[in-house]
């Protein structure tokens, strides 16, 4: 494994991997030398309708959202049942030395992964999809929602271009 720096990975890019009969998929090459031999798999964090999907997030990144859901208090309900559903579907899982990882069988189901998962980094983190839930997905966000997202982006953060222009959609 690397002894990269790990706490600040950018993950990009999309990969169909096969799941072998054990649970196990390789994490793609291009990724290799961004990701820790010890990572945190978890269900998806963000709302994506109807799909459910993993992360597979470097421990560091995920320390972070540790500290902030730790924190929050124990007689309110609802962060009861934050922290119950987070931290239980979520597993510290060791890459073995052909940089595998293996998917435990409660966060299959959850995210009802079969022989065949999309891989899509996703800066900080890799998301982990069911190839079918991942197009009903992607094919309800258009370009025209793309660009006006970006564009929202491109007023909230100041992003410009290379040659010093606002993106445009």
């Amino acid at each position: 494994m690397s002894s990269s720096d790990f706490s600040n990975p950018n993950f990009f890019g999309f990969s169909t991997n096969s799941v072998d009969s054990k649970g196990r998929v390789f994490v793609p090459t291009k990724w290799r030398g961004k990701i820790s031999e010890s990572v945190m798999l978890h269900i998806g964090l963000g709302r994506e309708g109807e799909g459910r999907y993993l992360e597979l997030t470097n421990i560091e990144i995920f320390q972070k959202l540790i500290d902030r859901v730790t924190k929050l208090s124990a007689t309110n309900r609802r962060y009861e049942a934050l922290k119950r559903n987070l931290f239980g579907k979520t597993e510290e899982i060791t890459l073995d030395k052909q940089y595998r990882i293996l998917l435990p069988k409660h966060l299959i189901e959850y995210a009802e992964l079969d022989d065949e998962i999309i891989m899509i980094g996703s800066g900080d983190h890799i998301q982990l999809w069911n190839p079918n839930i991942y197009r009903n997905v992607d094919e309800s966000y258009s370009h025209n929602d793309f660009c006006d997202d970006l564009q929202k982006l491109d007023h909230d953060l100041d992003l410009t271009s290379v040659d010093g222009g606002t993106i445009h959609g």
